[in-house]
């Protein structure tokens, strides 16, 4: 079987192709903290009603949509860059509050994070498609109410 049938039949001009051995990061990194966490009826496990859970999809894409908005508008040059970029990896870090008891299951907290990243990604006004998530940490935010913190790092081809 060859490689790009492993991969999901991907072609030569998709971003899931591309090799990043020979390219470099750029070195402004671009970041955007959402005031808000997913909540349980998100994640994949869950059996929420359809329409209960388009209107949370809804509410946390528009949280991280403005979030992005008001990241750009601090730092124009490294929105830019992202815009720019054939690849961005991308590392998640979820501040879950305190009242939560633990943390979730890494594959399901990527998915409950799917919303935010349609913002993040619809704010940039860039295909979710040239994110690769790199890395995914849970921690607790003893302080506040929770945030998701989501660090971007344009790939640059040579």
């Amino acid at each position: 079987m060859s490689a790009q049938k492993r991969q999901g039949g991907a072609n030569e001009g998709d971003v899931a192709s591309v090799e990043v051995t020979n390219d470099f990061v750029a070195p402004r990194v671009f970041y955007v903290e959402i005031p808000m966490t997913p909540p349980a009826e998100l994640s994949p496990n869950a059996r929420t009603h359809h329409k209960a859970k388009a209107k949370l999809v809804a509410s946390l894409r528009a949280a991280a949509k403005f979030a992005t908005i008001d990241a750009m508008n601090q730092d124009p040059e490294a929105a830019e860059a992202i815009r720019t970029a054939r690849l961005v990896k991308t590392v998640w870090e979820v501040k879950w509050e305190p009242r939560r008891q633990t943390t979730q299951d890494q594959r399901n907290v990527r998915g409950m994070l799917k919303a935010q990243e349609d913002g993040i990604a619809e704010a940039l006004g860039v295909n979710d498609r040239k994110f690769d998530d790199v890395g995914l940490r849970q921690s607790r935010d003893e302080n506040g109410m929770g945030c998701v913190c989501v660090s971007l790092y344009p790939i640059m081809t040579t």
